[in-house]
């Protein structure tokens, strides 16, 4: 569908009639006055202040160290029909440094000033100033490193309720790329905080990570997936076995059974059995030449994903069972029956 611009019609005769009178005339006059007046104002020496964008072409393998400017002010001077010639052409709005080029990594001021005069549109602008003397340039040579993420976490969890097993941060660690001088100081990444109450189930969701400071460096994913696994826990009670070291054949301990509670997750609470626990009684250090002696227990080893737990009592009473040569023979003393 073409759209039909409305006719225009122009009353020539009218404007004829209009530019012979007094009024006419004097819309005439001032016009010619005032082009005499551009003409003459343009004609004059003028400076103008300009902001101009600069880049650079950086080489492949190599990257920032520090950020240079992306702007610099610029004092021209020149007639005013150059000046504005030059700013309507547009070629000094943008100035180009090609880094793989340059004798140095340090772009000067008369650098600057030549790059200005190359883009200029008329040959009669010329730079009088600007806001930087010189720009240094620092690069390095593009690295990469793989460094974790580490979950920057608040949590608060709901009665009976607890971690299931660990969490799961996916992927795990992140890719940062930069100049190598600065990649030294990551050994990790973390996530923003991820505060969560009265958890009470499964939490599966998207994180963003800390923001990146250095625009030098880049990271292979802003966003990692957390899953938080979360189940109800009970109490737990088993007796378990004592296990005496360093001891010799006749000395014997009571009780040699010991009862246990601790907290466990529903999900684990059948598989976790004795075999699972150690109470130790080491003896090495501990004299056996007297009577109603004591020695202490101790939890050599024990489920992870176990908590909480406790058991009495937390010693042993030891004795010696004596042979003669009736048969064998010994003394229990007061000791208590065990239950």
């Amino acid at each position: 569908m073409k759209l039909k611009l409305p006719k225009i019609d122009i009353d020539r005769a009218s404007i004829q009639a209009f530019l012979k009178t007094d009024n006419g005339i004097l819309l005439i006059s001032m016009g010619i006055s005032l082009l005499f007046w551009l003409l003459i104002k343009l004609s004059q020496e003028y400076k103008a202040i300009r902001e101009v964008a600069i880049t650079y072409n950086v080489p492949a393998d190599m990257s920032y160290i520090t950020i240079p400017p992306k702007k610099v002010r610029v004092t021209l001077e020149g007639r005013g029909w150059d000046l504005m010639y030059d700013y309507f052409g547009g070629r000094n709005s943008e100035i180009n440094f090609n880094l793989a080029s340059l004798p140095s990594q340090t772009i000067t001021n008369n650098q600057l000033k030549g790059k200005m005069v190359e883009n200029a549109q008329s040959l009669n602008v010329s730079v009088v100033d600007m806001s930087f003397d010189y720009i240094t340039v620092e690069l390095g040579k593009q690295a990469h490193k793989k460094v974790p993420v580490i979950l920057e976490r608040q949590f608060s969890f709901a009665p009976e309720h607890q971690l299931q097993s660990p969490i799961i941060i996916t992927p795990d660690s992140i890719i940062i790329n930069g100049p190598s001088a600065l990649l030294e100081d990551y050994t990790a990444w973390s996530t923003t905080l991820l505060s969560l109450s009265d958890l009470r189930s499964t939490v599966n969701r998207p994180l963003t990570l800390q923001p990146n400071d250095k625009p030098q460096i880049s990271l292979s994913t802003s966003i990692v997936q957390v899953h938080i696994p979360i189940e109800q826990f009970t109490e737990k009670s088993i007796f378990l076995p004592v296990t005496v070291k360093n001891a010799p054949d006749s000395l014997r301990v009571f009780p040699n059974k010991i009862k246990t509670s601790f907290v466990v997750g529903l999900s684990r609470y059948d598989s976790i059995t004795a075999k699972d626990f150690q109470l130790e009684v080491d003896l090495n250090s501990v004299p056996i030449n007297q009577t109603n002696n004591t020695a202490p227990i101790s939890l050599t080893k024990q489920p992870t994903e176990i908590k909480n737990i406790r058991f009495s009592p937390k010693s042993v009473q030891f004795l010696f069972i004596k042979k003669d040569t009736l048969g064998v023979k010994g003394s229990l003393g007061n000791l208590p029956k065990q239950q």
